[in-house]
């Protein structure tokens, strides 16, 4: 097994691929769960159901109604990036200057795969190249 062998050829080998997690409002999503769906990239699977509202009585937060949610992002969109921020100690950070970029999302991404040594922990292997597939449905 090596950076010639498939994702399934690494999984079934008992190695760990290291990919990246996109978040999707509220759930993070690592990108070999992800395919491309024209403009946006999803979830193979999109429809989640997330808590809407929760009951916080007492020291247990119970779900007491849940939504049914469809997860996606845009490849390209626009996002806020702060250019100058407040850096007084004594304050919270707060961004006091910014403005509007175009960003594209990366549909390639290098994974990196790692053997779970007993006494080392995760050991790098090699690093693998994994691009974000079209959408079957």
């Amino acid at each position: 097994v090596g950076p010639d062998s498939s994702f399934e050829e690494i999984k079934a080998a008992g190695l760990i691929a290291g990919f990246t997690t996109i978040q999707f409002q509220t759930e993070g999503v690592t990108v070999d769960e992800l395919c491309v769906d024209n403009a946006y990239v999803r979830p193979v699977n999109p429809n989640k159901t997330t808590c809407a509202k929760y009951d916080t009585r007492g020291d247990h937060f119970n779900c007491i109604e849940e939504v049914a949610t469809f997860l996606s992002a845009p490849i390209i969109r626009e996002v806020e990036k702060c250019l100058v921020w407040d850096t007084n100690p004594n304050r919270i950070p707060n961004c006091l200057k910014s403005e509007f970029v175009t960003e594209s999302l990366p549909l390639t991404y290098n994974v990196s795969v790692y053997v779970n040594k007993p006494r080392a922990g995760l050991v790098e292997l090699f690093t693998k190249e994994y691009t974000i597939p079209a959408c079957q449905n």
